[in-house]
């Protein structure tokens, strides 16, 4: 028996689509060996502290896949399809293991272009000018207020943005002032020469 000429050509091309089917079978099985880990985080958490740490983290990895992923809003729940989250929540979820990185405070800021063209004389003040706010915490001012004993005063206007990481930087560019995390921002105070870190409250 032997192979028509027809059937000769279709065997060419059988045995290249086989060679790739090996290929990709091969390489499925050295990706499955080597270690994944999958990472969650906010996208302001990343850009103020992951970012800067991700060549030492990388160094070391020790063969270990790195998979980080931002999510659009603040994460409240450990990701499904996630080894490691880092969520904002009052109380550890009870069910899964977990560290508290730090506590969570947020403090007024707005550069310092806006204080010395428009000085702030009082806290009051504050929700008398225009309050930019994060989407997906549309109450912490109304919240912040209420801590500091304020009346919750209309502001002169409100700017709304979907990611903290654009709030943070209209206030950076004088569109007006926002609630910002403390611990999380401490990086763009310390760039401030006169301005000190902001304690807890």
């Amino acid at each position: 028996m032997r192979l028509t000429e027809a059937g000769t050509v279709l065997l060419q091309h059988a045995e290249a689509i086989i060679s790739q089917v090996e290929a990709a079978a091969w390489d499925l099985r050295a990706y499955m060996q080597r270690s994944r880990l999958r990472l969650h985080v906010p996208p302001f958490f990343a850009s103020e502290l992951l970012l800067a740490t991700l060549p030492d983290l990388w160094e070391r990895r020790e063969g270990v896949v790195l998979e980080i992923a931002t999510q659009d809003s603040v994460l409240a729940e450990h990701s499904w399809d996630a080894d490691v989250s880092v969520i904002v929540a009052r109380e550890p979820p009870p069910e899964l293991q977990s560290l508290q990185l730090f506590p969570q405070s947020f403090v007024p800021a707005c550069s310092p272009a806006l204080l010395h063209r428009a000085p702030i004389h009082g806290e009051a003040e504050i929700l008398s000018r225009i309050l930019i706010c994060h989407s997906c915490r549309p109450d912490l001012w109304e919240s912040w207020a209420a801590a500091r004993g304020l009346e919750p005063l209309a502001p002169q206007d409100t700017l709304r943005f979907e990611s903290m990481v654009s709030a943070a930087h209209a206030a950076e560019c004088g569109a007006g002032i926002v609630l910002i995390s403390a611990p999380l921002a401490a990086g763009r105070f310390a760039r401030v020469p006169w301005c000190k870190s902001p304690t807890r409250h």
